[in-house]
Order: C-alpha cells, then structure tokens, then sequence
C-alpha cells in the first residue's frame, strides 16, 4: 500500500499538477534527465512516433519539494518565473487519495505493453479493465474530456496470464487459445 498519495504511478498531466508546471513539461524534463518515465507507442494513434508514458509520483513530488526549497531560501522569490500551476496541487491531490488501488511506478505499464505481454487487442484489454479482471486506472486529465492513458499493473497482467494458461492446459477455457 502506497505510504503517502504520490507514490504511485502518474500521467503526464498529473506529474504536472504535482510539480505545478504545465502538462507538456514532465516530457521535457524526460528529455532532460530529470525525470524518468516508462514510455511506449501509442494505441490511440496512427502516428508511429506518438508515445504514452508514464510517470513516478515520487520524483515529481520530490521535484515540486526542491522547488519550495529553494523559494524558501530566497525569501519567497523563485529564481526565475514562478511556477503557474500551482493551483493544480489540490485537485490532483483529492484524484490520487481517491485512487482505491495505487499502482507502484515499478509495477506499472501502459495499455499498448499490457496488450503486448498478453499478445492480444488493446480493446481486449481495455475491456478486462473496466470489468475488474486486470488493476489498472484511467489516468486523471483536469482538462476534462475522455483520457485513454490507462495506468496498468503488470503484475495483475501476469497473474491473468498464468490464469489463462492454466485453465487452457486443463481444458477448461472457453474460446480461442491466445496466440503465443
């Protein structure tokens, strides 16, 4: 169980709000060094180069905290332009403590990887979230709208696979046999 609310796996707009900077920057911050996210392509897309990624709770949070740090050190005066989304804070804040199973940044993997490792459809997979059969949650966007970044754990994908298999090599599964 998660210690604290941002220890789990975030989206890019939920890093974001953590940090308090707008939702293009933890890619940024990516291509910097500074953070670190679990990245593959994109189901939603037709764009070969479009990528999902996924993100730790930990590190943004430990990135909003230097922020404070240094703020403080300078009598309130951020070095450069304050950040202008802090007001994010809360809102993502009551998303996260609402999440009823956090998902370990280690743990977790995209919809396309899930899809990959059970070597079906992502709509199959998609499908098996919605019903409770794989841990996963829809990443939260405050911009409102219908997000598709699905947070998913692997562990739950692998314990689904070793399910399946069983119940082929007994006999008992309904339907087709997953492609191996």
């Amino acid at each position: 169980m998660a210690k604290h609310w941002y220890d789990q796996a975030v989206g890019a707009y939920e890093a974001a709000a953590i940090m308090g900077v707008h939702w293009t920057t933890p890619r940024k911050m990516v291509v910097k060094g500074l953070l670190t996210s679990h990245e593959s392509g994109s189901v939603h897309s037709a764009d070969p180069g479009r990528v999902t990624a996924i993100y730790d709770g930990r590190e943004a949070q430990r990135d909003y905290e230097d922020y404070e740090a240094k703020v403080a050190a300078r009598g309130g005066r951020s070095d450069r332009r304050p950040r202008g989304w802090l007001h994010l804070r809360p809102a993502v804040e009551r998303q996260l403590k609402a999440v009823k199973t956090p998902i370990a940044f280690d743990d977790a993997i995209t919809l396309s990887d899930a899809a990959g490792l059970m070597n079906v459809n992502w709509t199959l997979v998609a499908r098996m979230l919605r019903e409770g059969k794989l841990v996963g949650r829809v990443a939260w966007t405050g911009r409102g709208g219908d997000n598709k970044l699905w947070i998913v754990s692997r562990k739950s994908v692998r314990d689904n696979i070793r399910a399946v298999l069983a119940a082929e090599a007994a006999g008992t599964k309904p339907g087709l046999k997953r492609k191996r």
